[in-house]
């Protein structure tokens, strides 16, 4: 009874808020939402670290909240747009020795370094078109899930953070998207992270709670980290984050032309150090150990384990078997300066059998990153926090990140 009441809990997070809800109804609201439901948003300087922290830019970081009373995502269907002040603009670079570019041509068709920025190429506007770009969403599941949507993914503003899960373009309609995260920076094409498709910052043990096996099947991947950064070059001033709510039949949006606003102040363009890329070693039991150095300046950074997918792999062993789709493992950390944390043994997804398996299995590819805040990122996040208003600023009122390059290898 206790594992079926946690698996129900997690869906209602979801609300594109907090974790997946692939197949459950979403629960129906049954008050106005821009009445009862609080708005949060934040800017600040995301530094991005490159090729090993040989080239560093300086972005433009947003943290968003959208929440209930009791703390769940206020809405499961809506348009977010930033706007801010007239001297900002996608047509700038970041500021860096070898910045990032918007463009306003994909990739792929000669743009340079940046990805597609479309119609908001040249404005001071971030709109939902820009968050829609597929090029920033890539989809993880085991075989049997259903974690690629049936229609075009559509993004949203939910309980923390934005994130293409409007329930529009879930893969049953009328239900709550699952959890995406975005491959980030957006915009951020050259970056090492971006290309590689490694960019995505999923809440995962042993700091977040495990993924039960009915929610990974469903394509419940990790939670929200809350942050969207974005390869451009931010400017002095204030954003605007409006986030317009659709009339939807199937949602409890159904206050047509109704929107939702909050304003943020960027103050300071000094930003956070460079994270430089953290050092794995391990144990040859799954696990092992991060050498981290956590900037000045930061209150507390998480660490990311990526355990790359073994879906196509020819293996019988069951750990491999078990790690059919991409693992996100995540370590909290805190202080200033070098410091080891502990990636430990057992972590992976269970086996058939319902045996524990090595976080890593032998010869697995994976990958090793790290961000920094300096405002309570892993305190506001769900599970553990379902106040409506939860922090997501230092005391300068900004909200400042610094994330470091991967390392990439096997394990032994």
């Amino acid at each position: 009874m206790k594992r079926v009441t946690a698996i129900m809990f997690a869906l209602l997070l979801s609300a594109c808020g907090g974790t997946s809800g692939g197949n459950q109804t979403p629960p129906v609201q049954g008050v106005d939402p821009v009445g009862s439901n609080v708005l949060q948003f934040a800017v600040g300087i995301a530094t991005i670290s490159q090729n090993n922290g040989a080239v560093i830019s300086h972005g433009l970081n947003t943290v968003e909240t959208l929440r209930q009373p009791d703390g769940l995502s206020g809405l499961l269907n809506d348009a977010p747009t930033i706007t801010g002040p007239t001297t900002f603009s996608i047509s700038t670079s970041t500021t860096a020795n070898a910045p990032l570019v918007a463009t306003s041509l994909p990739a792929t068709a000669g743009g340079g370094g940046g990805l597609d920025a479309g119609a908001d190429f040249g404005t001071n506007r971030i709109s939902q078109a820009t968050l829609d770009d597929g090029q920033y969403i890539h989809f993880f599941g085991g075989p049997g899930s259903s974690v690629v949507p049936t229609t075009a993914t559509s993004a949203g503003a939910f309980g923390y953070g934005f994130c293409p899960c409007n329930s529009s373009s879930a893969p049953v309609n009328g239900t709550p998207q699952l959890y995406v995260a975005y491959s980030l920076p957006i915009y951020g094409g050259s970056s090492v992270l971006s290309t590689i498709g490694i960019a995505q910052y999923y809440g995962g043990p042993p700091a977040f709670p495990a993924i039960s096996p009915e929610i990974a099947q469903a394509g419940f991947t990790g939670y929200s980290m809350g942050f969207t950064d974005f390869a451009v070059a931010p400017a002095l001033g204030s954003y605007s984050l409006t986030v317009a709510i659709p009339p939807d039949a199937t949602a409890p949006n159904t206050n047509p032309g109704a929107s939702l606003s909050a304003t943020a102040q960027l103050t300071s363009l000094g930003g956070l150090p460079l994270f430089a890329t953290p050092a794995f070693q391990s144990d040859g039991n799954g696990g092992g150990s991060v050498a981290v150095s956590i900037p000045a300046g930061a209150m507390e950074a998480l660490v990311f384990v990526q355990a790359i997918g073994t879906q196509n792999s020819t293996a019988t062993d069951s750990c491999t078997l078990s790690h059919a789709s991409t693992s996100f493992y995540t370590i909290r950390a805190s202080g200033i300066g070098a410091q080891s944390v502990t990636l430990p043994d057992t972590l992976g997804p269970p086996a058939t059998s319902g045996a524990a398996t090595p976080t890593l299995c032998h010869g697995q590819s994976y990958a090793v990153y790290a961000a920094g805040f300096d405002y309570p990122a892993f305190e506001a996040a769900y599970p553990q926090n379902v106040s409506q208003s939860p922090v997501i600023t230092s005391t300068s009122g900004q909200a400042d990140i610094t994330t470091s390059d991967a390392l990439a290898g096997t394990y032994p």
